[in-house]
């Protein structure tokens, strides 16, 4: 992969990026702002102590509300249920799908804002990163990799050394996971994905403020839309009043 950003006017464009890559598994994130790093969002603006606090608050109530929580130890699957319910988390979203990362780079822009796609090879990430090429499960982490995850549940002072990004992949238990095809990549410092000077595993393409309509619509026409990666009755009663107008 190449770090030379490239253009993406139509859905075509990246179908043929992603063929010209020559590889068989990857992953892809869309973001409406180009200028975003490719950082979670826990990241953005730290507050370790604020961290362990929320997930230990969350931990102790997710229990009304959820039934078959995680065990107290399975900080994966913790991490997993929180970045799923919106809490800030070590976690960054990534889709074995590129239509779903293109809708997620286009959905909700601002007018006049560029967005962006990033297309990142997984096994080449962990064994550029970290010398193995395995997508380890959260659900079924190595003691160090779970040790590595137990950091986000620790107070600051006793966390362990930090280490680098990690692709990682979870059980998908729910049909918001399934349909978005989701995966992660598992941060525990503040270095942005895309700023590793070694990351032959990884490719940025811009979307231009101006062909984000055309994308929206090829999207549409696709049948990638909100109530189909979100797939409850909010979301699709939400889908409905976008709706300016239905012709007779």
């Amino acid at each position: 992969m190449t770090h030379h950003n490239k253009t993406i006017t139509c859905i075509s464009d990246l179908i043929e990026y992603i063929k010209l890559s020559g590889y068989d598994m990857l992953w892809f994130r869309g973001q409406r702002k180009s200028s975003w790093p490719l950082l979670p969002y826990i990241y953005r603006n730290y507050n370790p102590l604020l961290e362990s606090q929320m997930i230990q608050r969350f931990m102790l109530k997710a229990q009304i509300f959820k039934d078959n929580c995680p065990a107290k130890t399975e900080y994966g699957d913790w991490l997993v249920l929180m970045q799923h319910y919106g809490l800030p988390t070590r976690l960054l979203d990534w889709s074995e799908s590129p239509l779903v990362a293109a809708y997620f780079a286009t959905a909700g822009n601002k007018e006049g804002e560029d967005a962006s796609i990033s297309m990142l090879n997984p096994g080449l990430l962990n064994s550029s990163l970290h010398e193995f090429g395995t997508l380890p499960n959260l659900s079924t982490l190595s003691p160090e990799l779970k040790e590595r995850c137990h950091n986000a549940f620790k107070l600051p002072e006793n966390r362990t050394s930090s280490f680098r990004p990690v692709a990682v992949i979870a059980s998908q238990n729910d049909f918001r996971m399934l349909n978005q095809m989701s995966c992660f990549t598992l941060h525990d410092m503040d270095t942005p994905l895309d700023e590793y000077e070694q990351s032959p595993f990884l490719e940025k393409f811009i979307i231009p403020a101006k062909y984000i309509d055309r994308i929206k619509t090829e999207l549409l026409i696709l049948g990638i839309r909100r109530s189909i990666l979100f797939p409850d009755i909010e979301n699709y009663a939400r889908e409905l009043r976008s709706i300016q107008k239905i012709e007779s």
